[in-house]
């Protein structure tokens, strides 16, 4: 249920059309484990925005924290690069040496690569819960996406959240009725198109009122 708004970014890196200095590369992680080329969209990285470092632009971070510099790739118009985003590619590493024009002044990163495939993925927000079991009270009604993007949807007037078995549950109050979610942020329910909804509210008890929006 997550709400995603992605803002295109044309990110300019080619090896012959960006700019080239002098030939430093610094590696900051050592991984013996390393694959030079993965074929297919098949390795998971989030884009990590470098834009503040001479030439380093957007890298791509592995998931054991390895670094990629984009040098190359692939036109793709469906996908936007943005701080935290996630992507699954396919890259080949571009060996620096002297006879190689693979060589550019960014030191942040721990690999120069091709990028031969890549699309868009939705990476799992780090502390979300995965489970209801795992699911404890929210103190800050903006901690999670999928709470932030309903809010901003739905406008509510308060916002409830009330203990379950396993988990919690959630109304947000609005001038058309109250919408429910677990807390995974899938909404279960809500009483203007379902009568149930408000049989479900009825048997819930003691309220956490963790927002309220005074108009």
């Amino acid at each position: 249920m997550k709400i995603f708004q992605l803002v295109a970014f044309i990110l300019c890196l080619n090896l012959f059309s960006c700019g080239v200095t002098a030939p430093k590369q610094e590696t900051t992680t050592s991984n013996s484990e390393m694959k030079m080329s993965v074929s297919g969209c098949s390795e998971i990285v989030e884009i990590i925005n470098f834009t503040h470092e001479a030439d380093c632009q957007y890298l791509f971070k592995m998931e054991d924290g390895t670094l990629l510099l984009p040098a190359d790739l692939p036109v793709k118009d469906d996908v936007a690069f943005y701080q935290g985003a996630g992507l699954k590619i396919g890259y080949e590493v571009l060996k620096v040496d002297d006879k190689n024009i693979a060589q550019v002044s960014c030191t942040k990163h721990d690999y120069l690569v091709k990028v031969t495939c890549m699309e868009q993925f939705v990476l799992a927000e780090k502390g979300m819960p995965t489970s209801h079991a795992e699911c404890v009270t929210i103190k800050n009604p903006y901690k999670f996406n999928w709470m932030r993007d309903n809010i901003s949807r739905l406008q509510p007037s308060r916002v409830n959240e009330y203990e379950y078995d396993p988990g919690f549950l959630y109304e947000m109050q609005t001038t058309e009725g109250s919408y429910v979610f677990d807390c995974l942020g899938n909404e279960l329910c809500n009483t203007k198109n379902n009568t149930d909804c408000k049989s479900i509210l009825e048997s819930l008890e003691k309220p956490k009122v963790i927002l309220v929006v005074n108009n």
